[in-house]
C-alpha cells in the first residue's frame, strides 16, 4: 500500500500531472464543453508532454 501512497503523493504534487488529469477529466464528462479562458481538452492533450505523464508514474 506504501507504494501506491507514494505514486499517489507523486501525482497530486505535480501541477502537470494534474492539469493532465483534468484535461483527461474535461474530455471524458465535457464532450464539447470547455471553460472559459482554457482551450478545449483536445488541444491540451496534444501540447501534453508524453513518456513521463500519468502512465510513467503508473507503471
Amino acid at each position: 500500500m506504501s507504494e501506491f501512497e507514494d505514486k499517489l503523493n507523486t501525482i497530486l504534487s505535480s501541477p502537470e500531472t494534474m492539469e493532465q488529469l483534468a484535461a483527461i477529466a474535461r474530455g471524458l464528462g465535457g464532450a464539447g464543453e470547455s471553460t472559459e479562458g482554457e482551450p478545449p481538452a483536445q488541444e491540451q492533450s496534444r501540447s501534453a508532454p508524453s513518456g513521463d505523464g500519468i502512465a510513467g508514474l503508473l507503471s
